[in-house]
């Protein structure tokens, strides 16, 4: 394994809005990906790899603690086209755009309420349009090294956001690398916001959390949202955020 090959996978020449998966990768390049622990193929969880690392179970909550769904959802009617400065981003998010706008995408769009049994009932819950004119909720975006993106495993790390901010939390299940790459997650994301927002909530109600690569995409969907001039959250908040690709800080 030369080192150029090394760097060409750990740092690309890419922007903050760009992110992993966002190229092809050679043979050689996704052996490193699968032994830095970032790709499982099959051939690696033949090879033993559930034995080291079994499937964790799908946590259960008690309907006493809080309710948790998943619901589908699709890009509003009103979305705009996106329109940025840089042309291969521009390319790449017109033609997830028109994707999604044809029905042409691959996979279609999830995603998760949580809400502690003190916020709301289990129809509260599945009600997505806002309980009140200044419902405040949560939109988090989680990690996963851009190519994990497993909801259901932090239910109870949702419910306890619920619990003490006394809000609903939505989690959007983005696509990943890499059979997804840049700017799928983005635009997933960005279409999960506007969605909530169509749907009744004031974007200013809306707090952005996004943890580690899920900070990331937070990051980049807030600065598409103030590109596109749509309204913004009023707070993002952002946990061991994964920010610089190229691995040059300190």
């Amino acid at each position: 394994m030369d080192i150029e090959t090394v760097n060409r996978f750990l740092n690309p020449d890419i922007s903050m809005m760009q992110g992993v998966g966002d190229m092809e990768v050679t043979e050689e390049e996704n052996t490193l990906a699968i032994q830095m622990g970032h790709i499982v193929t099959a051939k690696a969880l033949e090879s033993g790899v559930d034995a080291v690392m079994p499937a964790m179970p799908d946590p259960e909550i008690p309907s006493s603690v809080g309710q948790f769904h998943t619901f589908p959802y699709a890009m509003p009617a009103a979305q705009q086209p996106y329109v940025v400065d840089n042309p291969v981003i521009q390319a790449r998010l017109t033609r997830v755009y028109k994707q999604e706008q044809t029905g042409e995408l691959e996979e279609s769009n999830s995603m998760v309420v949580a809400c502690a049994s003190s916020v709301c009932t289990s129809e509260q819950a599945l009600d997505v349009k806002p309980r009140s004119s200044s419902e405040r909720i949560v939109l988090y975006v989680c990690g996963g090294g851009f190519v994990s993106s497993d909801t259901a495993l932090l239910k109870w790390h949702y419910m306890r956001i619920s619990q003490e901010l006394d809000q609903r939390v939505f989690v959007p299940r983005y696509h990943v690398a890499p059979a997804h790459v840049f700017p799928r997650a983005i635009h997933d994301v960005y279409t999960a916001f506007m969605y909530l927002v169509q749907q009744g909530f004031q974007a200013q109600d809306i707090t952005v959390l996004g943890i580690s690569a899920g900070a990331n995409i937070a990051l980049a969907v807030v600065e598409l949202l103030r590109i596109q001039k749509e309204p913004e959250p009023s707070r993002i908040v952002v946990v061991a955020p994964c920010v610089d690709l190229t691995l040059s800080m300190d």
